[in-house]
């Protein structure tokens, strides 16, 4: 993912977990001698301890947070209570354990959330996966391998054995939070899913925001939150693609007229996008006439918008000559950037993804 690329040249290991008193509420705030990103384990009789071990600017970044809540200093917290789930969840978790010849230990709610004193929003899906463990209470037999069943937003399961080597807790790096089932089987039967994530400790500054990009031609951003838009492709080039001494590209939120969105819309279908806004792109000549296929493609690059989340992959839906719509690969790295290569200069769609949603896109230069 280039915001891993953009931001971080290494991965360490992370020493430090963040936990909060076990009376610790899920609306007030973290305590005062806490970091930005803590757990709150209001199961105490089934676990000792619950904790994050993603380190704590690299979970908040991995959470979604966007530019504009990373400027504002939200927080990331995990609390694990009482389950909240209906019979049709409970029952799908006893089939998948009775499966691997186990049973389920316990039902949690696994609750993720980005907050600030009392405002908090819950996060049902990460960018990247986040490093949580679960430390059992007394009780617990630990001669078994253990796994937790984690129910994903469309309803299915996802599987995540058990990657430490403490008989006594399970450690997973999860990418959704929102009701977890530990089950139990003989030893062994969750080796096929012990799969550890390479960047779930990955040590990630806080990336730098740009509002202005240089460009060699005159370009305007009306958005509210994209603030600069730009090109690099030369002015002698641009000029003779727009067939214009005086060309100006401008941007501005719109809300695309029926058959662009469709367009768009079933273009974003088929990638996995989880954020996605719209916007009007004009290529002008001096005399304000709107030049909808330039001559030959032109490099255009925008900053990903203040409401985006700072780290993602990112993509831009195009509306073509035709009517249909392409979905064009972000081309650079940097992590508050956006660059295609495009000769269509009609409805755009910026996308923002989960790390790798867009891998399986060519790069079109």
């Amino acid at each position: 993912m280039k915001k891993l690329i953009a931001t971080s040249l290494a991965i360490v290991m992370a020493l430090t977990v963040f936990i909060a008193p076990a009376n610790q509420m899920k609306a007030e705030a973290r305590p005062l001698n806490e970091g930005k990103v803590y757990s709150v384990n209001s199961d105490r009789e089934h676990f000792a301890r619950v904790s994050i071990s993603t380190p704590e600017t690299t979970t908040r970044l991995y959470a979604g947070l966007t530019w504009e809540q990373l400027s504002k200093n939200i927080g990331v917290r995990l609390t694990i209570d009482e389950p909240i789930c209906g019979p049709a969840a409970l029952a799908a978790f006893d089939s998948i354990a009775k499966s691997f010849g186990g049973s389920v230990v316990r039902v949690v709610d696994a609750d993720l959330e980005a907050y600030l004193n009392s405002w908090c929003r819950d996060i049902t899906s990460t960018y990247s996966p986040i490093r949580v463990a679960l430390e059992f209470a007394d009780g617990w037999d630990t001669t078994k391998d253990y796994a937790i069943l984690s129910l994903k937003e469309d309803g299915s399961m996802e599987i995540l054995g058990d990657i430490d080597a403490n008989p006594s807790s399970v450690t997973v790096d999860a990418s959704y939070f929102d009701t977890f089932a530990i089950i139990s089987a003989p030893q062994g039967t969750f080796n096929a899913y012990r799969v550890a994530s390479p960047v779930a400790l990955a040590t990630l500054p806080k990336p730098a925001y740009c509002k202005k990009i240089p460009s060699t031609i005159s370009t305007s951003s009306l958005c509210s939150s994209l603030y600069d838009i730009a090109t690099i492709t030369d002015a002698a080039t641009v000029k003779g693609a727009v067939g214009d001494s005086k060309p100006k590209l401008v941007i501005k939120d719109a809300r695309p007229g029926k058959l662009a969105r469709a367009a768009m819309d079933l273009a974003i279908a088929q990638v996995e996008a989880k954020k996605v806004t719209y916007y009007q792109v004009d290529m002008l000549k001096r005399d304000g006439t709107n030049v909808e296929q330039t001559a030959q493609k032109i490099r255009i690059t925008m900053t990903v918008p203040y409401t985006f989340p700072a780290y993602a992959d990112y993509a831009v839906a195009v509306v073509n000559e035709n009517g249909s719509a392409t979905i064009l690969r972000d081309l650079d790295i940097d992590a508050h950037t956006i660059t295609i290569d495009t000769d269509d200069f009609r409805a755009f769609a910026i996308i923002a993804g989960k790390d790798g949603a867009f891998d399986a896109l060519p790069l079109v230069y």
